[in-house]
């Protein structure tokens, strides 16, 4: 493996893990606001032993629309 490319997969993970995290305090945040419960599947990517969102949605009788 060449180190470009070692470079490029490492930007890869940084940019999933944050995204993740910027997601989840999101959300989060968002379901205290609007009292709503926040259900996450992960989804699992063996290759970079990574988890990734797979999908949010709010589910309570307050909050009408789906993320």
């Amino acid at each position: 493996m060449d180190p470009s490319q070692k470079l490029i997969d490492y930007c890869y993970w940084i940019t999933i893990q944050l995204l993740s995290t910027f997601l989840l305090s999101f959300c989060l945040s968002f379901s205290l606001m609007k009292k709503c419960y926040v259900y996450w599947h992960w989804q699992h990517i063996v290759d970079q032993n990574e988890m990734i969102l797979h999908e949010m949605k709010c589910v309570d009788l307050t909050c009408k629309h789906e993320m």
